[in-house]
């Protein structure tokens, strides 16, 4: 893929690249076509910095992305075209950052092929300072629990009673998602990237419910 030289040239006093096995050159990937598959640069981002190191083992790449904002840790599977968000951390809660972050990533990465996103929805714990957010925010952007969290989410449920059968089910209410932020836990999630698949349909459904009209 082509991008500005000259954008290319500004971004390289951020980053540190370590990309020893030369994967973004194999897969003809950009910087900004890189970071953009992390989330991107978010406007009005300040205090960027960039970590890249690629693996011997397989066409991966792993990213760090620092901010005044917000922080990402990603390891993008070139060869299976899934990437795994292994860590984000945003600062200031309610603004749409994680949105706008979770939209970019999209946009990137069906454009590249790829197929699926991964991530850990982090329930708050209190032995950690940070309040995460993870749990609830990602059920309804569109990831939906690995079939193992599934059945034992099922099982939860009813033990407390409980009817609905997915999380996606839980959240449509605001008394169910009300239920959920304060009695839900972490969970493992996948998006899938396909066009008619359930995590566009529900991302598409949160953004027309806040007015947000996006095209993948």
């Amino acid at each position: 893929m082509t991008s500005d030289p000259a954008y290319e040239d500004a971004l390289r006093q951020y980053v540190s690249n370590n990309d020893v096995h030369h994967i973004l050159t194999k897969y003809n990937v950009t910087l900004k076509e890189l970071i953009d598959l992390c989330g991107g640069i978010q406007p009005g981002t300040t205090g960027l910095r960039v970590e890249i190191l690629s693996s011997h083992e397989a066409d991966i790449i792993h990213v760090k992305i620092f901010t005044d904002s917000y922080d990402l840790v990603r390891s993008i599977d070139f060869g299976y075209k899934t990437i795994l968000n292994r860590h984000m951390h945003v600062y200031q809660q309610k603004k749409g950052i994680a949105t706008n972050l979770l939209i970019t990533q999209i946009k990137t990465a069906k454009k590249h092929l790829f197929r699926k996103l991964n991530a850990v929805a982090s329930a708050p714990d209190e032995y950690e300072d940070v309040k995460w957010a993870g749990y609830y925010c990602w059920g309804r952007l569109g990831y939906v629990m690995v079939a193992a969290d599934s059945s034992d989410f099922n099982l939860w449920m009813k033990s407390r009673n409980r009817k609905e059968k997915t999380l996606e089910e839980l959240l449509a209410t605001e008394e169910g998602r009300e239920f959920w932020r304060i009695n839900g836990y972490s969970w493992t999630g996948e998006f899938y990237l396909d066009d008619n698949g359930e995590s566009l349909r529900i991302l598409g459904a949160y953004l027309k419910s806040k007015e947000k009209s996006i095209t993948f």
